[in-house]
Parts: C-alpha cells; sequence; structure tokens
C-alpha cells in the first residue's frame, strides 16, 4: 500500500472520529437548558444531582461552545482538503 494512501486513511478515519465526537457533545450541550439542570440539582436523584452540578457551569460559560462550534469548523476545512 503506498504510504501517501495509507496517511491519507489514517487523517480520514481520524477526522471522522473527531467529527462525530465533536457533534456528540455539541447536541449534548445545546439540548439542556438551565432550567432543566435547576430542577435537576434540587430534586432530581443523588446521581441526577451529581450530573447536574458538574454540567451547570458549562451551560452558564459560552466559551464552551465557542469551542465545539470551531473544533467542528476547524474540521469541515480538513474535509474539503482531502
Amino acid at each position: 500500500m503506498d504510504p501517501s494512501i495509507f496517511g491519507k486513511w489514517v487523517a480520514v478515519v481520524f477526522l471522522v472520529s473527531c467529527s462525530a465526537l465533536f457533534s456528540g457533545l455539541t447536541l449534548g450541550l445545546l439540548s439542556l437548558d438551565t432550567t432543566g439542570l435547576e430542577i435537576a440539582m434540587r430534586s432530581g436523584t443523588t446521581q441526577e444531582k451529581k450530573y447536574a452540578r458538574k454540567i451547570y457551569p458549562l451551560e452558564k460559560e459560552e466559551i464552551y461552545f465557542c469551542v465545539l462550534f470551531c473544533w467542528e469548523m476547524w474540521q469541515l476545512i480538513l474535509w474539503f482538503q482531502f
């Protein structure tokens, strides 16, 4: 197998994996709202309270959304180079 083709396949697999990861994270964070998290922190099970307390600060900081969107744009740019 030609090394350049192997390198391209590795890059494609890496980009597809990262794209799936960042898309899932973006959808997961965008599907949450602060009201639902506040309710879960107050009246959820102990597991829900624990997770809601960890996720709530991320919801308040918009920088995480910006980082995820930037990574997705970076991946789209790299896709066009292959």
